[in-house]
C-alpha cells in the first residue's frame, strides 16, 4: 500500500508540473516560460548560470514548448524576451 501511495503522489506532482508552466528565480511567476532561441540561454541569463536550467523537468518551463493559453500557437513564435507571458504571449519582467 505505502509503495502504490507514493506512486500516485508522485504522478500527480508529475502532471502538475506539466500542466502549468512557471518561471522561478527567488518567487515563482506563473503563467510564465523561459523565451530566448530555445529558453535554456533564458533560464541561465536569469538564474546565473545555474544547472537546474538543464534538468529536463525544466524543458515543459521554455516557451518553444508552450503554447498560449486557449490557442496552438507556441509562445517563442510571438516573444523573444527571458520571460514570456503564457497568457498574452508576450515579454513580462521576470522574477526577481
Amino acid at each position: 500500500m505505502r509503495f502504490s501511495m507514493i506512486t500516485v503522489l508522485a504522478l500527480a506532482a508529475t502532471v502538475q508540473e506539466t500542466v502549468a508552466s512557471s518561471c522561478r528565480i527567488v518567487y515563482t511567476e506563473h503563467d510564465c516560460c523561459w523565451g530566448g532561441k530555445n529558453g535554456l540561454d533564458a533560464c541561465r541569463r536569469q538564474r546565473g548560470g545555474a544547472n537546474v536550467c538543464n534538468a529536463p523537468s525544466m524543458e515543459h518551463n521554455f516557451c518553444h514548448n508552450v503554447e498560449r493559453n486557449g490557442t496552438d500557437i507556441r509562445v517563442s513564435e510571438t516573444c523573444d524576451a527571458d520571460c514570456c507571458s503564457t497568457v498574452t504571449g508576450h515579454g513580462i519582467s521576470c522574477p526577481s
